[in-house]
């Protein structure tokens, strides 16, 4: 049944028991979050956020490898070099409004995405070689969520636009 609200509150009309008390609630305007949304600064701040994941990927790297810590096999080494490279490189792309950045972010925010997916649904499991101390499912939750976030960001018209090739 569609929720709607009724003129005459009786037991026998449907309301939305939610939105019944609407207008006691702050008054939010859908135009100011889409200008929030605009604003550059978030982008500029996703950017940031790209260059210190990719860039503390690749401090730690070279720390433990420096140290003679790294327990990695060289197959995961090179996985996390090059992710951190490629995490650093978009971000500073991101922050020059690159076209080429914005389409990369979208396409592995969508990988990464579909990866998690898999892993929550146990059709694919990783052998743990990329230890962290955040507990596998919580971190899963949190990435789909941020690249979810990013892909519907970065999909907002006003925000496409401000992408040059």
């Amino acid at each position: 049944m569609a929720c709607r609200r009724s003129r005459v509150r009786s037991s026998s009309a449907p309301y939305c028991k939610i939105f019944w008390h609407v207008k006691s609630l702050p008054h939010i305007k859908i135009f100011e979050i889409r200008d929030f949304l605009k604003d550059e600064n978030i982008l500029k701040g996703l950017g940031f956020l790209e260059i210190l994941i990719g860039g503390l990927s690749l401090l730690i790297l070279l720390v433990t490898c420096a140290f003679g810590l790294s327990t990695q096999t060289n197959n995961v080494f090179v996985f996390v070099a090059l992710t951190g490279t490629i995490s650093t490189l978009i971000g500073i792309g991101l922050l020059k409004f690159n076209r080429l950045a914005y389409e990369l972010v979208l396409y592995f925010s969508s990988v990464i995405i579909l990866s998690k997916v898999l892993i929550l649904a146990d059709l694919i499991q990783l052998n743990g070689a990329l230890g962290t101390v955040i507990p596998s499912p919580l971190k899963s939750w949190i990435s789909i969520f941020y690249h979810g976030w990013i892909i519907f960001y970065l999909n907002l018209s006003e925000v496409k636009r401000k992408f040059v090739d």
